[in-house]
């Protein structure tokens, strides 16, 4: 059995098996509870566990063990240039950050000087580039975070593109617990990645060579959000319920079928960018086709 396969398959199971524990031993200040402000864009009712990134993070570990001791490359799978200790740094980092803002609320300014500092790892061994590619990802993972199982769903391929089977099978574990909410009004899933789960992602799409061409989707949508918040009189960090996953739910009902949608929609960026020249070209085109026919049959 290859790493790839044994990573993808531990990672899954440990995910898989992992989240509900999490899930029910969680204590109340981990709940995501929305608050009067917050209601209308998001209908759940009652709190759900944000214990998704805490999850990821306990397959990888168990992963890593499982399958290849403490030799980390190359089921880890980070560059070269960045090394294990400063990508394990950011990635710890960047889970404490996202905790702390599920249990206490960061506001905009405090959630960037806080996660300048989770990137201070990857600058200090001189990539100064891939630290503001690591503070754009976790940003626009954070906006993706806003329907059960996009951001999963799109973590999934995008590491599955990069050829990262642990990655991939983490999230593939924890993605059924994300999904599994019945169709009724206010029905809620068993957990969230929350912000500790979107900050992770963001940070490890860009320290797993390849995978960041599947923030491509999420940085279309921000881009549209943030002309169309800006014409509305709001401001483009300000979360509603306009992305194209909400769009999408006005005509799919399934949580399920619309993941699927907009992974699909990502998967010719995610192709076409590890190839790097004209099929990355071509994949970023193909996404930004497929993401405006999406948004037509969403408000037809």
């Amino acid at each position: 059995m290859s790493v790839f396969v044994a990573g993808f398959v531990v990672a899954l199971v440990t995910a898989w098996l992992v989240t509900p524990v999490l899930a029910r031993l969680s204590p109340r200040a981990w709940l995501d509870v929305p608050t009067a402000s917050e209601r209308a864009r998001k209908p759940q009712l009652g709190g759900v566990p944000a214990v998704g990134g805490a999850a990821v993070l306990a397959a990888i570990g168990a992963t890593v063990l499982v399958v290849r001791g403490f030799e980390l490359p190359p089921v880890f799978v980070v560059r070269d240039a960045v090394g294990t200790g400063a990508a394990l740094a950011t990635l710890g980092l960047a889970a404490l950050v996202g905790t702390f803002d599920d249990l206490r609320g960061l506001p905009p300014l405090a959630k960037v000087a806080a996660q300048l500092v989770v990137v201070l790892p990857i600058a200090s061994v001189e990539q100064p580039e891939l630290a503001l590619g690591a503070l754009v990802a976790m940003n626009l993972a954070n906006t993706w975070d806003h329907h059960d199982g996009v951001l999963a769903g799109l973590g999934c391929a995008g590491f599955l593109g990069a050829g990262s089977g642990l990655w991939a099978g983490a999230l593939a574990g924890f993605l059924p617990h994300n999904l599994n909410a019945s169709k009724q009004a206010g029905a809620a899933p068993t957990a969230y990645l929350g912000d500790a789960g979107s900050h992770l992602v963001g940070a490890a799409l860009v320290l797993v060579p390849g995978a960041a061409w599947a923030l491509v989707l999420p940085a279309l949508d921000l881009a549209r959000l943030s002309i169309v918040r800006y014409r509305a009189g709001s401001r483009p960090w300000v979360g509603d319920r306009r992305h194209l996953a909400h769009l999408l739910a006005r005509r799919v009902e399934s949580r399920g079928a619309i993941a699927a949608i907009t992974t699909l929609i990502a998967l010719p960026a995610i192709a076409g960018g590890p190839e790097g020249g004209a099929p990355a070209g071509l994949g970023v085109v193909t996404t930004l086709l497929l993401y405006v026919a999406a948004l037509r049959f969403a408000r037809e």
